[in-house]
């Protein structure tokens, strides 16, 4: 992927080596590993708390945040091999409340063994 990922164009690679989670019909030419995560929060209030998990984080070089469209991308930098995975993470409205799309995939190999999935789960985590 090499950069932050467009939902609604994202092509999948079929390696097991990255994890999406998007809402019905954000992807048209990718199929999801589960649905976007609803929280019952503005969007804005998602995202302000969704930057601050990630400044907070170590192995984080190359931070994008488009305030206006809700999307931060960043190159997250495994601890021991130093493998570097492009994150892409966008808050929809839903509702009352706010969505949260998110594509982790690593940038070479063929399996990642679920580190991108794990990183998306653990923030997921962190904001419940």
């Amino acid at each position: 992927m090499n950069g932050p990922a467009h939902f609604q164009t994202l092509k999948r690679t079929g390696k097991p080596n990255d994890y999406l989670l998007a809402p019905d019909g954000l992807c048209e030419a990718a199929t999801p590993d589960g649905e976007a995560r609803a929280f019952d929060e503005t969007p804005h209030s998602l995202f302000k708390r969704i930057k601050e998990i990630v400044e907070s984080q170590k192995g984080i070089i190359q931070l994008s945040i488009e305030e206006e469209a809700f999307t931060l991308s960043y190159v997250a930098v495994t601890p021991l091999l130093r493998f570097k995975d492009d994150v892409t993470l966008k808050v929809l409205p839903a509702g009352d409340g706010a969505q949260l799309a998110a594509y982790s995939a690593s940038r070479v190999g063929y399996s990642d063994l679920g580190t991108n999935k794990k990183r998306v789960e653990g923030l997921i985590a962190a904001l419940l």
